[in-house]
């Protein structure tokens, strides 16, 4: 029997807080406002407003039993961006989820640098629509599309600007 091979996301937690905090979807909700560009830089998320939704149609989960399925919607957060200074090292990578866990230690260790050398980023609040949309195949699960209701620069005189 072959071992299953490590992988060290699955056992880092603040990864996996990161991960299921939302934090993930606002940064490439982020990425894809059309009126900031984030090219170049990595995308620090802080304050995100969400809340736990049902939707207003039953879905059947087994025969003859329904209910609402819940999905999180994100409402808002702010982000700040910060200059990508360390560029990641993706030849030891496997996989995609390989690749977003060295994306997001690279960028996590960046910023942190960043931050404690006093560097202030540009800082953004977006207030956001999530679109639920139900699996064609399953449906119990809930995917999510976002809208960008609003994008609003909040520190707008910056010497780096």
């Amino acid at each position: 029997m072959q071992k299953k091979k490590e992988k060290p996301w699955e056992n880092d937690q603040a990864y996996i807080d990161y991960a299921k905090s939302g934090a993930s979807s606002c940064v490439f909700i982020m990425r894809d406002v059309a009126n900031v560009d984030t090219s170049g830089y990595w995308i620090d998320v802080s304050d995100i407003i969400q809340e736990e939704k049902n939707l207003p149609q039953l879905v059947e989960v087994q025969r003859g039993l329904f209910r609402h399925p819940r999905y999180t919607a994100i409402n808002s957060f702010k982000a700040e961006l910060f200059p990508r200074l360390t560029q990641p090292d993706y030849s030891t990578a496997r996989d995609d989820d390989e690749i977003r866990y060295i994306t997001w230690l690279t960028a996590t260790a960046d910023i942190l640098k960043q931050k404690s050398d006093g560097y202030v980023g540009k800082k953004y609040e977006v207030t956001v629509e999530t679109i639920p949309v139900l699996d064609e195949k399953n449906p119990l699960i809930i995917k999510r599309k976002f809208k960008v209701i609003m994008t609003k620069r909040l520190n707008s005189r910056l010497k780096h600007d």
